[in-house]
C-alpha cells in the first residue's frame, strides 16, 4: 500500500512539475507581450507555488517507493539470523 501511494505521489508530482514550468513560461510569454502586471504576477505566483508543491510531492513519493515494508524488514532479519546460524555451526 505504501509503495502504491509513493508511486501515485511521484507521478502526480512529476505532472504538477510540468504544469508549473508551463505556467512560469506562460508568465514570461505574457511579459513579452506587454500584458497586465497583475496577470503576470498571478501566473508566475501560481507557477512557483505549484513548483514547490510538485517537488515536495515528488520527493515524498520517491522516499515512500524506496522504503522497505515491514514484511521486507522481517524477512531480512530472518535471513540474517539464518546466515549467522549457518556460519556458527
Amino acid at each position: 500500500m505504501k509503495k502504491t501511494i509513493g508511486i501515485i505521489l511521484t507521478v502526480v508530482g512529476y505532472l504538477a512539475f510540468g504544469f508549473s514550468i508551463a505556467s512560469i513560461v506562460g508568465a514570461e510569454f505574457l511579459q513579452a507581450n506587454n500584458a497586465r502586471a497583475d496577470e503576470i504576477g498571478q501566473t508566475r505566483a501560481i507557477g512557483i507555488g505549484l513548483l514547490i508543491l510538485s517537488l515536495a510531492l515528488f520527493i515524498i513519493g520517491v522516499f515512500m517507493t524506496a522504503s522497505k515494508s515491514k514484511k521486507q524488514k522481517e524477512m531480512e532479519l530472518e535471513l540474517s539470523n539464518l546466515r549467522y546460524a549457518k556460519e556458527n555451526q
